[in-house]
């Protein structure tokens, strides 16, 4: 090669190593003297540096590049996901849109009650019910559901209401623009001053639209005139045992002329003495209020007043109120007009004074038959002393022809009271003992500290003595008395907590058991059980008992109910679902055979307890019938 001719020398071949980082090179080249279009390495350098380089002019280390390619399943859920939540976003808006109470829905669909807010008893009363579409779109299946306030008795209305509530309107269709109104009246009862709502719901359909929407409107009215007020009156503080005297004044306007009820309520330790006029047999006062009225001067209202006479019988932590309570029948329903209530405080008496029966200081239940052991109790525990004292013990039960169901023929009373009967009515009678200072000397002069005691026996007649269907009332009632002079020399009178005893059914059980050896020698016990009652249907009869031993049991069909036994338990159980008054025996048997004696064993069937309903007193009967012994005498010592 000639001299001059020019020669490219390169410093370092263009070649990236293997797996490793791309770094910045210098490339060094002669001028190019033959080709002036020829590009330089150092402009190649230059162009492949913009290429690589970031934003900060650095080289990226390419080992730390992962390129990750997208799954199509992954996208394709993605789209799905999108599609769906756009889908979402718009029914919510048009859902919000046609909601009830949202604007759109206020512009849509428009449901107003209107009608008079503020009442007077006995009153009638209009409410209007407008609706109107004010949308593009007709509402179909639409139904109007009317809510009364409690006292509205329901008179009228246009167009008619003809389910049973008259609450109900439907419609097939309301097109766009179209508006109508359902037009309700009636009358309003209830007590003064209480708020009370008025509820409409109009539920529709619109007919691009798939679900069911609802637009409501509501209304609140309360009684502010009822042309009648209660109110009583009366001690407000009152000595246990000592007489007193609340009155319930109620007070009518001229107009008013419904008959109502006044329910005098009286708190758990109080006893109704007397009433003027006289209570009801369901505790009320009817009040016809155009009859029998007092006026005042002015003659404008029309008073009435009603005085209950009682006694409170114990002190109570948290004393109960005595209250009135004025009801106006409508329909089936009492709809109280007004009510008053007042609280006296009750003062503890210096006296102990009372009366058990039967171990029992409150109400129980007993049966035709018993016999009702009574004791009174007296001690003096004030500070003076009690003259002339006489002690009275009164019990009301049923009669019939004139003759109590309490055999007082057969009383025991060591002390000898005085016994005076009085028929109250045709089916009640009363039997009243009297003791005093010529009976029991000790009631002469009763000083402080000083206890006295009265015990007497007095059996109840059974159903051969007594005719049952003559029970009207099944039920005793006992009030015992106490009245002295104090030491400012006046008469006072205590009177202890009254008893009802409940007299329930009659029911009795009987357990019979025989016994024979079968052929192998093995005791084979044949047990009935038997039940009587002569005196009210019974129901949920059941008989239970438990077996013990080495023994089989083989049952047979009762007369009534199912008699069953299970191996596992050793149960017996006799189930009844009812006994009507028209049978008096029922009965069921079956046999027990004791494959093995054994020496401790002394009982071969447990105690029997029955539980039976009482239909007519609605109270729940509990027995225990005798147990079946193996009769195993004790060995000798």
């Amino acid at each position: 090669m000639p001299e001059n001719t020019p020669r490219e020398t390169p410093s370092e071949e263009i070649k990236p190593k293997k797996k490793r980082a791309l770094r910045h090179r210098t490339f060094v080249t002669k001028p190019a003297e033959t080709d002036p279009g020829a590009v330089s390495a150092a402009e190649l350098n230059s162009s492949l540096s913009a290429i690589y380089q970031d934003e900060s002019g650095a080289i990226p280390d390419m080992k730390k590049i992962n390129i990750k390619k997208t799954s199509p399943l992954i996208t394709a859920i993605t789209w799905l996901f999108g599609i769906a939540l756009f889908g979402a976003a718009l029914a919510w808006a048009g859902f919000f849109w046609l909601s009830p109470g949202n604007s759109g829905n206020d512009e849509l669909v428009k449901l107003v009650l209107t009608g008079p807010t503020e009442l007077t008893l006995n009153a009638t009363s209009t409410y209007t019910i407008t609706f109107q579409n004010n949308g593009t779109a007709p509402l179909r299946n639409v139904t109007f559901s009317l809510y009364y306030p409690k006292g509205f008795v329901f008179a009228t209305s246009s167009p008619a209401l003809k389910n049973t509530l008259h609450n109900e309107f439907t419609r097939a269709t309301i097109a766009p623009g179209e508006s109508g109104t359902i037009v309700v009246s009636g009358k309003n009862y209830g007590a003064l001053n209480e708020r009370k709502s008025w509820r409409v719901f109009m539920n529709y359909t619109p007919a691009n639209f798939n679900s069911e929407l609802q637009k409501a409107a509501t209304l609140t009215t309360a009684l502010t005139a009822s042309g009648v007020t209660l109110a009583l009156g009366g001690p407000d503080k009152a000595v246990v045992g000592t007489e007193v005297a609340y009155s319930f004044t109620v007070n009518y306007d001229s107009d008013f002329t419904l008959p109502s009820e006044l329910a005098p309520i009286t708190p758990s330790n109080f006893i109704i003495t007397s009433s003027t006029p006289a209570l009801s047999k369901n505790n009320l006062w009817n009040i016809l209020p155009n009859k029998a009225a007092t006026t005042t001067p002015d003659g404008a209202p029309s008073l009435r007043q009603f005085i209950v006479r009682g006694k409170f019988t114990e002190r109570q932590d948290t004393p109960t109120p005595l209250k009135g309570v004025l009801t106006l029948p409508v329909g089936n329903d009492r709809l109280e007009i007004a009510r008053a209530e007042l609280a006296p405080e009750v003062i503890k008496n210096d006296l102990d004074f009372n009366v058990a029966i039967n171990g029992s200081l409150t109400d129980f239940a007993s049966t035709l038959g018993d016999l009702l052991t009574i004791t009174l109790h007296l001690k003096n525990t004030s500070a003076a002393t009690l003259k002339n004292a006489v002690v009275n013990l009164v019990l009301d039960g049923p009669a019939e022809k004139r003759q109590s169901i309490l055999k007082w023929s057969d009383i025991a009373d060591q002390a000898n009271g005085d016994i005076q009967g009085q028929q109250l009515n045709a089916t009640t009678r009363r039997g009243a003992i009297t003791w005093n200072n010529k009976k029991i000397p000790a009631l002469a002069q009763v000083k402080p500290n000083d206890e006295i005691t009265i015990d007497l026996r007095l059996p109840i007649k059974d159903a051969k003595a007594f005719d049952t269907a003559a029970i009207k009332t099944p039920a005793i009632t006992v009030a015992g008395n106490l009245t002295f002079i104090n030491q400012n020399g006046a008469t006072e009178t205590v009177s202890a907590k009254p008893i009802t005893i409940t007299l329930n059914s009659d029911l009795k059980f009987e357990g019979r058991d025989t016994v024979e050896k079968d052929a192998a020698g093995q005791d084979v016990h044949t047990v009935a059980w038997v039940l009587g009652n002569s005196f009210h249907p019974l129901k949920n009869i059941f008989l239970t008992a438990t077996a013990y031993g080495d023994i089989t049991i083989a049952t047979s069909s009762p007369s009534a109910g199912t008699f069953s036994f299970d191996p596992g338990t050793k149960q017996l159980l006799w189930a009844i679902p009812e006994m009507p008054e028209s049978v008096d025996v029922l009965n069921s048997s079956f046999t027990i055979t004791l494959h093995k004696n054994d020496p401790t064993q002394n009982t071969l069937l447990s105690k029997v307890h029955i539980l039976a309903d009482d239909v007519v007193t609605g109270q729940k009967i509990d027995l225990a019938g005798d147990e079946i012994s193996l009769n195993r005498e004790a060995p000798a010592p």
